[in-house]
């Protein structure tokens, strides 16, 4: 029986676990991880910048799929990685052109009624 089944007998029911639902739980959890820590990270960072790094998720696919799961590797998957990668370094030398040099601020006078 493949999945969660479940059997029915005289004493209960009995849950049958299989690997594929306990990888499918175990991804649900990571990625519910995942989206928590990109929420969280959005305090401390811009979401220009957040959003490049978001972007290499396919790279790391991509190592993931060789390294895991011992997928060949094709030409074209290749090029496009140096193109995700190549995007990205771009991306990232736009960005810190742009930003304005940080200034060290002063506090401000309260004012007193």
């Amino acid at each position: 029986m493949g999945g969660a089944g479940m059997i029915i007998t005289g004493r209960g029911v009995e849950i049958v676990m299989d690997s594929r639902l306990i990888f499918l739980i175990l991804a649900s959890v990571l990625g519910t991880f995942i989206q928590l820590s990109m929420i969280m990270s959005l305090r401390y960072e811009k979401a220009s910048i957040i959003s490049l790094i978001e972007s290499l998720t396919v790279v790391y696919g991509f190592i993931a799929d060789i390294v895991i799961f011992d997928e060949p590797i094709s030409v074209a998957s290749v090029i496009g990685g140096i193109l995700i990668v190549g995007s990205f370094v771009y991306m990232t030398v736009i960005d810190m052109e742009k930003a304005p040099e940080i200034k060290e601020e002063k506090p401000q006078e309260q004012i007193k009624p």
